[in-house]
């Protein structure tokens, strides 16, 4: 699993790139919650992101993601 949660540069959407290939899940913080959200906008448009989510609601994603896991 890949979170970008805001950044620069496009090292977070080579991560999401591999994640998605190795077949994990990735998941971006919503741009309007971004102090940085130009790799987020990259990374949406370079379709490496399958969901995309205010920050507030990614920890019960990885709850959910971790129990599904055991």
């Amino acid at each position: 699993m890949g979170i970008l949660l805001t950044g620069i540069g496009s090292d977070g959407i080579d991560g999401l790139r591999a994640i998605i290939n190795a077949g994990g899940m990735t998941i971006a913080q919503e741009e309007e919650c971004c102090v940085f959200p130009n790799l987020t906008q990259s990374a949406i448009e370079h379709g490496v992101v399958q969901q995309i989510l205010p920050d507030r609601e990614i920890p019960d994603v990885l709850t959910k993601w971790k129990n599904h896991r055991t």
